[in-house]
Parts: structure tokens; C-alpha cells; sequence
């Protein structure tokens, strides 16, 4: 079981031009069975909150609060090399589902807000191994394949509360995850990880009635800090 804090810069770019960035500051709790040549389960959750500013194509300021959050559960199996430094690898596949909110406010021209939402299925990896008995480097990939997407824009001064279609898209994630496991018998059930990642999420164009959606990608690079307790 861990937890722990985690900050990322993000990048917001439409194709009509406009960009957007700035930090987000969160917290993540996740749980993971990791037990070599046995059945992998986990789970995890996250929040994020931050502010980003940037300009339209024609040079309008903005600003807005942008808010992520996600849940998520996996299922797999483990693979494991003792006699090579304990080396473990896990496929997975999961579900999860995401939940966001852009609210535009000064000096954005219109305060409007986006709430995008959509439920995923993932795949991907775990893997590592131990560089010593106290550390551990490791690599893991996840791509999700969005199903549902919609967007809901609220607050807008001349029509109601709109609801919009959304492309899907493949997003993609990569973490990097450096532990070490405290040695002393009195905290050896407790490891402490920075975990550098990079994830990437698209909404691709779609028509809607009376506006279209329009493609807006998302670049996200930072690190999380988590603690672990051992079971």
C-alpha cells in the first residue's frame, strides 16, 4: 500500500491554436499485489489541481483551474528471475475511468467550464530489479483506450449547460520508479520510491451540435514521492 504526493507540468494545446501551462500538485493512493509467479492485482487513485495560462491563436489572454482526477484497477500475473537479482515483470490489463475540469476565470475573455469525462481499458506493464539489497530501479509502461468520451461545457453566458462528443484516442504512460527498501529489521517492511513519469492524453476532433469539439492534446512530465508499506 503507498501513498504520497505527486507535481507534474502540463502542457494544453487545441488545433485552433491556443496553448496553455503551468504545474498541477496532487495525491496519489495505490495498492499492489506483486508476488513472483502468482496472480497481480492493484489499484490506484489520483488528484491533481492546479492552474494553467497561455493565449489563443490571435493572442487572447488565459487563465484557468484545471483538475484531473482518475481511479483504477488491474489484473495479471507475475514473472519472476530470482537467480538475476530478483527480476520481476507483470503484465496487466484494467479498467479505470477519469474525470476532469477546465474552469476558465481573469482574464480569460468568457468563464466557462469543460468537464471532460471518460471510462478506459488498460494495458501495459510492471517491471524491476534489485541494483542491491537495499535498491531498486524499474520501468513501466500503460497505454488506455478511452471509451465514452464526452465533454460537458457549463456556465457559458449564452446557452444552456452543452454536451459534446469526444474522439477517442490512445493515451500513453511511462513511469521510472526509484526505491529504496529500508535494511534496518525494525523498518523493513517500509520503502520509500521517487517515481519520475511522462503521460500523454489526446481528445480528438468530433462534430457536435451547435460546436464541434476540437482536438486538444495534453503533455504531462514530472515525478511522484511515494511511501510504501510492506504487507
Amino acid at each position: 500500500m503507498s501513498i504520497g504526493p505527486e507535481i507534474y507540468y502540463i502542457e494544453r494545446t487545441t488545433e485552433k491554436g491556443t496553448k496553455q501551462n503551468g504545474c498541477m500538485y496532487g495525491e496519489r493512493i495505490s495498492y499492489d499485489r506483486v508476488r513472483g509467479w502468482n496472480i497481480y492485482y492493484g489499484a490506484d487513485q489520483y488528484y491533481a489541481k492546479g492552474t494553467i495560462s497561455g493565449k489563443t491563436k490571435k493572442g487572447t489572454r488565459l487563465k484557468s483551474t484545471l483538475t484531473d482526477a482518475e481511479v483504477e484497477g488491474r489484473l495479471g500475473f507475475t514473472f519472476e528471475k530470482c537467480s538475476w537479482k530478483r527480476a520481476f515483470f507483470t503484465p496487466f490489463g484494467g479498467y479505470g475511468y477519469f474525470a476532469g475540469t477546465n474552469k476558465y476565470r481573469s482574464p480569460s475573455p468568457i468563464h466557462v467550464k469543460f468537464r471532460p469525462r471518460f471510462s478506459y481499458y488498460t494495458a501495459g506493464f510492471l517491471s524491476g530489479f534489485n541494483i542491491s539489497n537495499c535498491f531498486r530501479i524499474g520501468a513501466n509502461f500503460k497505454a488506455k483506450f478511452m471509451v465514452g468520451a464526452t465533454n460537458k461545457i457549463e456556465d457559458d453566458p449564452d446557452f444552456d449547460t452543452l454536451h459534446q462528443d469526444i474522439g477517442e484516442s490512445i493515451l500513453y504512460q511511462v513511469d521510472i520508479p526509484l526505491t529504496y527498501r529500508f535494511c534496518d529489521c525494525n523498518f523493513e517492511s517500509y520503502e520509500i520510491s521517487l517515481v519520475p513519469f511522462y503521460r500523454t492524453r489526446c481528445y480528438g476532433a468530433k462534430e457536435n451540435y451547435p460546436f464541434d469539439f476540437f482536438e486538444t492534446k495534453f503533455k504531462m512530465w514530472g515525478a511522484r514521492l511515494m511511501f510504501t508499506y510492506l504487507f
